[in-house]
């Protein structure tokens, strides 16, 4: 999707008008109205702005790569997946970063678990990507 799409996806997800988003951004509705009809690029002081608020990476506001929503049932079948392989191979247990990952995210809310996946497959996209 473009930085537009992005922005109004967004917007609309969140369920804001143009001026309640433009207070995040620091900028007016007017902007925001620009920015989602793809007259303007919003500035990157406004993009990080925007990102911090909403808890994610820039770049899911700037890049054009399609997003693909997760349902709860993927998440919890990729959940089981972890842990199955950790309980199989118990005799290793997982480094330290990856046990404390686990923790952190068996804290979330289903919202928060889908972020992280997708933040997860986003990541493996650009490292196959990196190395094709």
């Amino acid at each position: 999707m473009s930085i537009a799409e992005n922005i109004k996806k967004l917007r609309e997800e969140h369920n804001m008008s143009q001026k309640e988003f433009g207070k995040i951004a620091d900028t007016s509705d007017k902007a925001v109205s620009s920015w989602e009809r793809g007259e303007r690029i919003p500035r990157m002081g406004a993009i990080e702005k925007i990102a911090n608020h909403f808890g994610i990476q820039k770049s899911d506001i700037i890049e054009d790569i399609p997003r693909v929503p997760l349902s709860r049932d993927v998440i919890d079948r990729a959940i089981q997946k972890v842990l199955a392989s950790a309980e199989y191979t118990n005799s290793i247990p997982p480094d330290k970063r990856t046990a404390e990952i686990l923790k952190e995210v068996g804290k979330l809310t289903d919202d928060g678990k889908v972020r992280v996946l997708q933040y997860i497959h986003d990541l493996s996209d650009v490292y196959r990507r990196k190395k094709s």
